[in-house]
């Protein structure tokens, strides 16, 4: 069972005593004055937030129990809370048939005893929906965002700011009354801050094409094919030999949205996927893909979601050492009220790697069982304020002992919006 975290209580943390109070006066006190829910939300225009919040981990790194933590000479702290301030913006606005979003937020996170990993971190997008005539339509963007790279991935435990920069375009083109033809293109990259990492820096170019038959106003049916390349800053060295990481990767998918009764409905998907590594006999896989959800709506407040599926993918922060995942979670969410959203999420997925990292490649190939159940709630007294509060437990089991862990996650948020 999860215990009150004892740095909670130390009189050292008088400083996150602090923090705390703050959050609990700014509930407090900005809770009757802000003004009702407005029944109908603003179409267009901008709105800013600001927030605080509490996150407390009892295995901040990802180790298993009894691990040595040192890092560089420095003693590291298993244990850690950190504290966050945050604001941002969200915009939308309407210029005849086009639409334009702007999203962007920050984080300045300060952790209570392993301080060297503080940071600034966040994301953002732009898009530009568009549409010319009555059957031309897209979307045009670019996003970004940095975080810290979580530690269940990287070994040697030091600070690794992860950054992603995107961009995207896409068109769809209404061939008749039911048939939707679309293709997408988006570029993305991944680049490490921590010098060791570096040679895990990534470029992915991505494209895809389909159609859609719209069978009525709630179900439709549809085809994709993709294709990806992606590069790496720099080869692999292992025995003395180079090892190219530069692969490509096709797949061609089936889709179907379907609604089975007035309460239940599935999305499900499936396919064929290909990887091949060109200049190296590494990684290449061929197999069935697949994702099914089914989402049954017993009562008006009430929701539950039911996933499985099989997949190649990897962690954005190992982008080179990929896994097939095979799992499943369950999600039942309610609202007892319009101001109160609570969720129970639990998963269960397998991952067995395909050697596609020839860093790490030793017999036998990797082989992990990831488990973990989430709890959350969101109120919202009024429009302009909300309260978030969530725990998480996650569990990890693997053939090679150093990866596995247990890990447990509380976080309370405060958000004022303006």
């Amino acid at each position: 069972m999860w215990q009150e975290p004892c740095c909670l209580k130390s009189t050292s943390t008088s400083h996150a005593l602090r923090l705390y109070s703050a959050l609990a006066a700014l509930f407090l006190t900005l809770s009757p004055l802000q003004p009702p829910l407005n029944a109908q939300e603003r179409v267009t225009g901008v709105d800013y937030f600001v927030g605080a919040g509490i996150l407390y981990d009892d295995n901040l790194f990802r180790q298993p129990e009894g691990y040595s933590l040192s890092s560089g000479g420095n003693t590291l702290h298993r244990q850690d809370q950190i504290e966050r301030l945050s604001a941002g913006v969200k915009g939308l606005w309407t210029l005849g048939r086009q639409s334009f979003e702007l999203k962007a937020h920050g984080d300045e996170n300060r952790f209570e005893q392993n301080d060297n990993l503080n940071n600034l971190s966040g994301n953002g997008a732009i898009i530009w929906d568009w549409r010319v005539g009555n059957r031309w339509s897209g979307r045009l963007g670019a996003d970004y965002g940095r975080a810290l790279a979580n530690f269940a991935n990287n070994i040697l435990l030091d600070k690794d700011l992860l950054t992603q920069r995107g961009s995207f375009a896409g068109a769809s083109f209404e061939l008749g009354p039911h048939w939707i033809a679309h293709a997408d293109v988006r570029w993305a990259s991944t680049s490490h801050s921590a010098e060791v990492r570096r040679v895990d820096n990534s470029n992915i170019r991505t494209q895809k094409f389909g159609v859609e038959l719209k069978l009525s106003s709630t179900d439709s049916v549809g085809w994709n094919y993709r294709h990806a390349n992606a590069n790496f800053a720099g080869d692999v060295v292992r025995n003395d030999e180079n090892f190219d990481r530069r692969y490509d990767e096709s797949s061609s998918v089936v889709w179907l949205k379907y609604a089975l009764s007035g309460k239940t409905d599935i999305n499900c998907e499936g396919g064929y996927l290909r990887r091949n590594y060109p200049n190296a006999v590494i990684g290449s896989f061929s197999g069935a893909t697949g994702r099914a959800t089914l989402k049954w709506h017993p009562g008006a407040k009430t929701e539950v979601a039911i996933t499985g599926w099989r997949d190649l993918t990897a962690y954005t922060d190992a982008e080179s050492d990929y896994f097939v995942t095979r799992g499943g979670s369950i999600t039942p969410s309610w609202t007892p009220t319009e101001k109160i959203t609570t969720s129970v999420a639990a998963s269960w997925e397998r991952q067995s790697y395909i050697g596609s990292n020839p860093a790490v490649a030793v017999d036998p190939l990797r082989h992990d069982t990831v488990k973990s159940v989430q709890a959350s709630a969101t109120y919202v007294p009024r429009r302009a304020l909300q309260l978030d509060i969530s725990y998480r437990r996650e569990q990890r089991d693997s053939n090679r002992a150093p990866l596995a862990y247990v890990d447990n996650l509380a976080v309370l948020g405060v958000r004022l919006m303006f």
